[in-house]
């Protein structure tokens, strides 16, 4: 069967022709890899074939025009548009591209046709420097669940149909364009048209696990699909998320009634980008904030470096800033706002070095590049990050990489680092605490996800491989949770996949919040006990600063993971007690395809009512906002026993300022259903 047809296909963004009459016919069984420099164009005729850009010439992916069938199409295919670079000599990058691993998940009957993969491969020496390779692996079985594909650095392939599949090469052209899409291989990104993937637990005490809402419920998916990050709650009491196959903003209340608020999408209509991967933060003014990972309409990157977007309370989203890789380039983490009141976050790629960036922007949109990351040891920190900083108690922001440092031991002949914990002054000046994957087997981790500051001062975080979870698929390791100090002292608190068959999850690429009894909460991808032992799809698990690990959901429990599955993003707890989240896949909202479109949840696990401030610090006389669940009537707020005079807005929000001669703790709210006190307590600035 005919997979791919391409007779002169062409491409241009304005003036600049990044696809020129290139012609391809593939059979079903071939593995076809695209060889060529930064901005050859090799994306950009992916994303034709996938249907994500129109195009001129002809083209029939599966006997379809993937432009105006793409709803038909999808049902069919399997895509992972962006992928790790793999350090090689040019002799060995022909058979770089071919030897990775794929592998299935074989309790799917979906009738998947293709997967479709993007590869990239660094040949320093070949074709004048950075050379990248897309492999489109076609039809290489019969049953394989379109949001089931997985992939994972290798050798050789390990599924009899790829290894005896027929592979070439398709030289694409030279260009000087900087090529702006790549991940690490451990690092989760889903496509832009299906799904696709690339702990001694205790038991766990009752709670309830509640649905609230299933995406895509109706042809189009107008109100997003695949949610890939975490929930923030809002000042008006609703939680705000995005998704990012659906490429929308919404906003859902705690009880689950949804509202989709604002839909991302390419070209001069829709400024703000496309893509959104992160949670949105909301600064002390009330106004969201977030990133997007493509768009912005810049010529600089093949789909656009990305952009920060704001949502003001009850206004329009409006574009902020847009990247021009100069300045930085596909942010894939959320941003924070400092003590300073200004936003910082970091980009994948771009800068002054090509490998990713610490930038600060005001709200205003003025923004400042601190620091450009890069391999080696003259830049400090490593190199590309996806996660979003933390601003210390001591004032410096902490971070993570998915690549650099010095640890050389990754799984897959990794050269250019396994990622670190890096420390960043105010200025700028970055220093590394922790190399990941300093020795054979990764047993400390490799791939952290974004830290958290626990009350204890500790740093605490996840990594998404590595460690010695002895029943683990991967040779790399199912992941680890992991505690640093801020001196850099690490320590491995759990290793995920200890139990046979991972039922105690596998994966974790969230990073942890602390409930306000004191425990550590997360989400792993995959793993846990699942339906009657099959489809595990992940679980929600709380684990002690001491490392006692107590499973307490387990996804896909559901014959067809109408609970979802996946649970990509991090918890967040409401100011009700209960924790939200969502699952990237999973659901009753069917029109994606299966398993599901994915969720939104809630979890209560027998937590009582707080209050948050906004900002967490500040001096004496700054403003502060307190977050709350049925604060109308309080009689009194109080930081740290310091009495403070304050206006009840709403039902959720107070607002008031640091009272003179308060002091470093918990704020408290007296409120007719009883005290309220914060989750973490308030630091006062001298």
């Amino acid at each position: 069967m005919t997979v791919i047809e391409a007779r002169g296909l062409r491409k241009a963004f304005g003036t600049t022709v990044a696809v020129d009459n290139v012609n391809l016919h593939v059979e079903g069984g071939r593995i076809l890899g695209l060889i060529g420099p930064d901005g050859a164009g090799k994306t950009t005729a992916l994303n034709a074939i996938l249907g994500l850009i129109p195009y001129q010439g002809g083209l029939r992916v599966l006997g379809r025009d993937p432009w105006t069938e793409r709803d038909r199409l999808v049902r069919g295919v399997a895509a992972k548009p962006r992928s790790f670079p793999v350090r090689t000599s040019p002799a060995n990058a022909s058979r770089s591209i071919r030897g990775f691993r794929f592998r299935f998940d074989e309790r799917s009957t979906a009738g998947l046709r293709g997967c479709i993969v993007e590869r990239s491969v660094m040949t320093p020496a070949a074709l004048g420097g950075r050379t990248n390779g897309t492999i489109l692996l076609l039809e290489p079985e019969a049953h394989v669940a379109a949001r089931q594909c997985r992939i994972t650095c290798g050798v050789k392939p390990h599924n009899d149909a790829v290894r005896d599949a027929r592979s070439e090469t398709y030289p694409m052209r030279e260009s000087k364009r900087p090529l702006s899409l790549r991940v690490p291989s451990w690092w989760k990104m889903a496509c832009a048209i299906v799904t696709v993937c690339v702990l001694a637990a205790a038991v766990a005490p009752a709670q309830t696990f509640i649905s609230l809402y299933s995406f895509c419920p109706q042809t189009g998916c107008a109100d997003g699909d695949g949610p890939l990050a975490g929930l923030v709650q809002a000042n008006n009491g609703d939680l705000y998320g995005t998704t990012y196959l659906g490429s929308t903003l919404f906003k859902i209340t705690p009880e689950g009634a949804f509202t989709a608020v604002y839909r991302f999408c390419f070209g001069s209509d829709c400024p703000a980008g496309f893509g959104p991967a992160a949670p949105l933060v909301q600064d002390t003014n009330g106004d969201l904030y977030g990133t997007a990972y493509d768009g912005g309409e810049t010529n600089d990157c093949e789909l656009g470096c990305g952009t920060v977007f704001k949502l003001p309370p009850g206004g329009k989203l409006t574009l902020l800033q847009k990247f021009d890789f100069t300045d930085g380039a596909n942010p894939y983490a959320g941003l924070i706002q400092g003590t300073s009141g200004e936003l910082y976050g970091t980009t994948t790629l771009g800068g002054a070095y090509g490998r990713g960036t610490v930038f600060e922007v005001t709200p205003s949109g003025t923004l400042t590049t601190l620091h450009s990351f890069c391999e080696g040891g003259n830049c400090g920190g490593g190199a590309e990050s996806y996660t979003a900083l933390v601003q210390g108690t001591d004032g410096n922001f902490y971070g993570t990489t998915a690549e650099g440092g010095e640890g050389e031991a990754c799984a897959g002949g990794r050269t250019n680092g396994c990622g670190t914990v890096f420390k960043m002054k105010p200025d700028g000046v970055a220093t590394v605490l922790w190399d990941f994957c300093g020795r054979t087997g990764c047993p400390d981790g490799v791939g952290p996800s974004a830290l958290l500051q626990a009350s204890d001062g500790n740093f605490y975080g996840t990594t998404q491989g590595g460690g010695i979870g002895g029943a683990c698929t991967y040779s790399y390791g199912c992941g680890t949770i992991f505690k640093i100090t801020p001196t850099g002292g690490l320590t491995t608190l759990y290793n995920f996949c200890s139990q046979a068959n991972c039922a105690d999850g596998a994966y974790p690429y969230a990073g942890l919040v602390q409930g306000t009894d004191g425990n550590l909460y997360g989400t792993t991808d995959e793993g846990g006990l699942g339906y009657a032992g099959v489809n595990p799809g992940g679980t929600i698990y709380k684990i002690t600063t001491a490392g006692l690990l107590t499973t307490l959901y387990n996804f896909c429990s559901q014959e067809s993971c109408e609970d979802g599955t996946e649970p990509t993003g991090p918890l967040v707890q409401n100011t009700n007690g209960n924790f939200y989240g969502t699952t990237f896949a999973g659901g009753t909202g069917g029109s994606c395809g299966s398993p599901g479109c994915g969720t939104v949840f809630s979890l209560s696990v027998g937590l009582g009512p707080f209050v948050e401030t906004q900002p967490g610090s500040g001096k004496v006389g700054a403003p502060v906002r307190i977050l709350g669940t049925n604060l109308t009537g309080a009689t009194s707020v109080a930081f740290n026993g310091t009495a403070a005079t304050f206006t009840v807005v709403s039902p959720s929000l107070i607002t008031t300022t640091v009272p003179a001669s308060a002091t470093t703790g918990a704020v408290q709210v007296v409120t007719p259903g009883g005290t309220l006190s914060s989750n973490v307590p308030f630091r006062v600035i001298p």
